[in-house]
């Protein structure tokens, strides 16, 4: 079934309240970004149209991220009380006892209290200390499944020693029960697979252009103000007849252009059709009329009716889980760097159908899965140092949504720093550093992620995989924007944007599966329709490619902008986004590349100048990052910054020359 290239529309703003604009060139690829900007005065045409409300190049399209992580506006709430603490239960720091019971039995009381603050003090609490040689299960981890659970530590920090430490002895064997399951329990376990209910299904009436906020809807169960709301689409109309002609593939239309040309075979090794590949997570903000919800955001992608739209609320159960949080603490266990892939024997912290819940000032250590969220909402992952083994992967997301990661140093290796998994769409990652040489991939698997932002990702790669369930590492509209690319191991394929993605169970090469000239250049081909901003290479004077091409292009499989470009504005889209029509980040001037001689003295503020038209003159809050040793020659990269006093960072890269 062919597919037409892509959905024309016109996206209303959520920043500018304009009118929908097409012009009359709306295939004309853009020409690329100047590679010298003036900084905060220049957007990217992608940006600048979006906030005009017009149709963007190639029909592609943007979501809004400005309302997602805890509460849509991320401010962790500091929870005061009640206050309990682990020593009233029998669990002390430092004395070489098992705490898990004691840790356990305080969350029990929390719990039975109706929430409340699990206090742990600073020093080392050991979970598992005198374990057998029996693998790693259930009781051996902690677990609220309660609400408004808040684990809180005296601090955090590896060489910190007013830290809390909970340091967990056991791990899964592998061959076993938890090891098969391959997503095995962490050391902290928020929520169940029993925590969330729904309203019936009710069917959408009404076609919704990308941008719209209104839904159409026949009231079989009531939807009310406050709601957290699902839109999906479905393959079919139960009960499925595989033998119906007829039946509308949106498998085909969520993953164009993948399957097109006929070099993908969506039929090999029994794919079958996925039945609801298609789901949008809001809240309703107003009823305007029985069967006509409002909703918090814009729709980013048309709803069909030839796709029985469905609409329908969730909620965590009563005394479900949520309002839940683990902050100012270190969680340790004892991997090795050993593992096969499918075998994850350790974890720091996971969630579980939750919503409304975060991490906040913690560091991991020793584990292969560091934070894993599962089918949740509006979940925030904040000021997060990852130390020790080569891991797996450090931050999951399994059928997530609307969530929000910001700020993760990543100072040991994991194979994947970002993963997400099968429908897991709609979230924002940013700010996020490998500090290795090793992994600090970001992971597409499974098929169906879609519209997630990824921004400020340093020395990392595209590393995906796909799965028997279905072809494609990803869904369509993930943004990967302002990321530096590291330098691959592979010498063929050093530059090239993605590092490798497997085709189910083999390496996909290439159009034939095998490419003379480097493996795995055709990977975009497995993340169809993505776009790609403001892409540098963390080695100077070294080009990002993708497909072997360091050139800006828009194609129906990808839109490359500014790319080789290091200071694309705006330096944040989700900031941007947050402000509103605040627009005009600092400016930076006078920093620029230069040369100089050696033993030549160097100012690295000479000449530099720093404002905006709310403040006025921020020159004197620019923090320089490196130094410049003119004894000798070499190459130094200084990295300026400045804050304005709204929060809005301007940051740009200078590199000096000494010869």
């Amino acid at each position: 079934m062919n597919i037409r290239a892509a959905i024309s529309f016109a996206l209303l703003s959520p920043l500018l309240l304009t009118s929908c604009k097409h012009s009359d060139n709306s295939h004309e690829i853009p020409a690329p970004v100047d590679d010298t900007p003036i900084y905060s005065t220049q957007y990217t045409p992608l940006y600048q149209r979006y906030l005009e409300g017009e149709a963007l190049e190639g029909d592609f399209l943007l979501n809004d991220w400005s309302k997602v992580g805890y509460g849509t506006d991320n401010k962790i709430p500091t929870v005061t009380g009640p206050v309990f603490h682990v020593a009233d239960y029998g669990a002390f720091p430092d004395d070489g006892i098992d705490d898990l019971e004691g840790i356990q039995a305080t969350i029990n009381a929390a719990m039975a209290a109706g929430g409340g603050v699990v206090q742990l003090a600073s020093g080392l609490y050991e979970l598992n200390i005198d374990h057998d040689d029996r693998s790693f299960q259930h009781s051996d981890a902690l677990w609220a499944t309660g609400p408004g659970i808040v684990i809180r530590g005296a601090g955090s920090g590896i060489d910190n020693a007013a830290a809390t430490t909970i340091k967990q002895w056991k791990k899964v064997d592998k061959g076993s029960e938890a090891d098969q399951a391959v997503r095995t329990d962490h050391t902290i376990n928020f929520g169940s697979t029993d925590n969330m209910s729904s309203s019936r299904a009710n069917d959408i009436t009404q076609a919704i252009a990308p941008g719209e906020t209104l839904v159409h809807f026949n009231v079989k169960d009531p939807i009310n103000v406050g709601d957290d709301v699902h839109i999906t689409m479905l393959s079919w109309a139960p009960p499925y007849d595989a033998n119906n002609p007829d039946n509308p593939n949106l498998m085909l239309e969520v993953l164009y252009p993948l399957y097109k040309d006929g070099e993908d075979e969506y039929d090999s090794y029994n794919v079958g059709f996925p039945y609801a590949p298609f789901r949008f997570h809001a809240k309703v903000i107003a009823m305007h009329a029985d069967g006509i919800a409002e909703l918090d955001r814009p729709v980013p992608q048309a709803i069909k009716l030839e796709f029985f739209p469905k609409f329908y609320s969730i909620a965590v159960k009563e005394n479900g889980t949520s309002e839940c949080g683990v902050e100012n603490l270190n969680i340790e266990s004892i991997h090795d760097g050993s593992y096969t892939e499918g075998y994850y024997d350790t974890g720091g912290v996971s969630f579980h159908h939750v919503t409304n819940c975060w991490v906040k000032n913690i560091a991991i250590n020793n584990t292969i899965m560091d934070i894993s969220i599962h089918s949740s909402l509006y979940v925030t992952l904040e000021d997060v140092d990852i130390h020790g083994e080569f891991g797996h992967h450090g931050i999951g997301f399994y059928g997530t949504s609307n969530s929000y990661v910001n700020n993760f140093n990543y100072y040991g290796s994991r194979n994947h720093m970002i993963t997400f998994n099968a429908n897991a769409s709609f979230n924002v990652v940013r700010n996020v550093i490998n500090h290795t040489e090793d992994g600090g991939a970001i992971d597409f698997h499974s098929g169906y992620s879609k519209f997630n932002l990824m921004e400020n990702i340093q020395n990392t790669s595209i590393a995906s995989s796909g799965a028997k369930s279905n072809n494609s590492s990803s869904g369509q509209y993930n943004l990967l924007w302002n990321a530096t690319k590291k330098r691959n191991n592979n010498p063929k394929n050093a530059d090239g944007l993605f590092q490798y993605c497997w085709y189910t169970s083999m390496a996909y090469y290439g159009e034939f599966r095998y490419d003379p000239e480097g493996p795995h250049n055709y990977c975009y081909r497995r993340h169809p329709r993505m776009l790609y901003v403001g892409l540098t290479h963390v080695l100077p004077d070294t080009d990002v490619t993708i497909n072997k091409k360091s050139d800006d292009m828009i194609d129906e499989w990808r839109y490359i902008e500014g790319i080789n470009n290091p200071n694309v504005y705006p330096r944040s889209i989700y900031a941007a986004q947050l402000e509103g029509e605040r627009t005009q980040y600092p400016l930076l001037k006078g920093v620029a590349n230069t040369t100089v001689a050696i033993d030549e003295t160097f100012d690295p503020m000479h000449g530099v100048i720093a404002y905006n038209a709310g403040d006025g003159d921020l020159t004197s809050k620019v923090i320089i990052t490196g130094e410049v040793d003119t004894s000798f020659a070499n190459q130094a990269h200084l990295i300026y910054q400045v804050t304005d006093s709204f929060g809005l960072t301007t940051s740009m890269n200078r590199y000096v020359t000494v010869k």
